[in-house]
């Protein structure tokens, strides 16, 4: 980008084809619309592309539960961005027509609390689920305070639902009523543990697709 200096035409700005002017305190700059490459991506743009696009739609999905449910150690990494980093390594399998989220590999919750143990969940009825649990709340890392996360996912219309208060560490078992819209979807489920105003979680635990 130039500087335009002892400018003779007086003020201007906006753009001119592909000139751009742009006026700050120190006086007109200008600069070039970036050109279009007419090159085609290579095989490992391609992938590293697709990669991106199946991570960043899934985890758009579950942007607004971070706030809740996600605390990277280093305070100056973003959920988000961290979350992302983590997908693009660790939480992709290829598929035969490309790539997917690996869900067994899948977290939605991340934090230093002691994570889900032993946990047995399943759907006698399609209103609800039964969900049972080691407790070990005189543990390290565990305590009386810790909320329940349970997170669904369908993955046809990339919805999320998810409680954050679905019931307390301590509890051991939980019959959880499901939504009457998701009454009738399969949807994969993750259970986590988090304390949002201490602004603390557990990494999530997968526990299938009911």
């Amino acid at each position: 980008m130039a500087r335009l200096l002892n400018n003779p035409f007086g003020n201007i700005s906006g753009k001119a084809g592909s000139i751009v002017f742009k006026r700050n305190k120190n006086g007109i700059y200008i600069s070039t619309l970036p050109t279009p490459s007419l090159q085609k991506p290579s095989a490992a743009q391609s992938l590293q592309q697709s990669k991106m696009t199946i991570v960043m739609r899934f985890l758009q999905a579950l942007k607004f539960l971070f706030k809740s449910s996600y605390f990277p150690l280093d305070p100056k990494k973003s959920a988000f961005n961290h979350a992302k980093s983590y997908y693009l390594k660790e939480a992709l399998i290829h598929t035969p027509v490309g790539y997917g989220i690996n869900y067994a590999k899948a977290i939605v919750s991340y934090g230093t609390i002691r994570v889900p143990e032993q946990v047995h969940a399943h759907r006698p009825a399609a209103d609800h689920l039964e969900l049972h649990w080691l407790a070990q709340s005189g543990q390290a890392f565990a305590s009386t305070k810790d909320q329940v996360l349970l997170v669904l996912y369908h993955e046809k219309t990339q919805e999320v639902y998810f409680q954050t208060q679905a019931g307390l560490r301590a509890d051991a078992y939980l019959n959880f009523s499901i939504p009457k819209k998701w009454q009738t979807l399969p949807f994969h489920l993750w259970m986590g543990y988090i304390q949002p105003e201490a602004k603390r979680a557990s990494v999530s635990v997968y526990l299938g697709e009911f």
